[in-house]
């Protein structure tokens, strides 16, 4: 979601909070138990961190 002053939203809901667990990393924000947010300036910078962070939750073992 673009928040109107150049800088990006981003939330990601997993299908299991292990995933989440995984992918809360310093810089971004536990909504609940299956949702992270991140935020950032740039479709570049978002897109790096949807591939990251999605990434990380598909190491969780379930």
């Amino acid at each position: 979601m673009d928040t109107g002053d150049g800088s990006f939203r981003l939330d990601i809901t997993f299908h299991y909070t292990s995933q989440a667990d995984c992918a809360e990393v310093p810089g971004t924000t536990r909504l609940d138990g299956r949702t992270i947010r991140i935020e950032g300036r740039g479709m570049d910078d978002m897109r790096r961190w949807a591939g990251s962070l999605i990434s990380l939750g598909g190491s969780a073992g379930f």
